[in-house]
């Protein structure tokens, strides 16, 4: 049931990304459209589970925003960030370089923000839950629920709804990934 739910929210809300690209496009003045999304939420092993790689690392660079109209996540715009690897928690990838890809991000003159998705920042360093589409690019599992930010030793969700000793998450998702 819950897999039926979130099929069905996944398909509204396209359906309302494809709405709004039309709107920007007959625009002419700048804009900032705001996308709300109902998110089913994923606790940490079921995060684990789902993601197809799991790694540490730091955002190193914005690769720039474009639209994409066989795009799925939430908005025809994205946004592409590179990630340098640091570790791998699960299913290590040939390269230490990773493409990923969140929704969101500059069209034209638009700008697409997009609740609840992962906000990568460069310079940070993060953990990310990442599953893998299309073409070999890498999305954030469970959006911004699939991103943790580590500084200073401790963990915290992209939703702020959790922050632990960074050694301790570490430690539970690799117990999970096992699994």
């Amino acid at each position: 049931m819950k897999k039926i739910i979130g099929i069905l929210v996944v398909m509204a809300l396209v359906v309302g990304a494809i709405g709004i690209v039309a709107v920007l496009k007959g625009r002419s003045k700048p804009s900032v459209v705001t996308v709300g999304a109902l998110l089913i939420r994923k606790d940490l092993p079921t995060l684990a589970k789902e993601a197809d790689t799991i790694m540490i690392g730091k955002v190193v660079a914005d690769l720039g925003s474009g639209e994409d109209a066989s795009e799925t996540r939430l908005s025809k715009v994205y946004t592409d960030y590179q990630i340098n690897a640091e570790k791998f928690l699960k299913n290590p990838q040939a390269s230490r370089d990773i493409k990923v890809r969140v929704a969101g991000g500059k069209s034209g003159d638009s700008t697409v923000l997009v609740e609840d998705e992962a906000k990568l920042t460069p310079g940070e360093r993060v953990m990310l839950f990442l599953s893998k589409e299309k073409g070999g690019r890498f999305t954030v599992t469970g959006f911004a629920q699939g991103e943790y930010e580590l500084k200073g030793g401790m963990a915290k969700n992209a939703q702020n709804t959790s922050e632990k000793d960074e050694w301790r998450l570490i430690s539970e998702v690799q117990a999970e990934a096992a699994r």
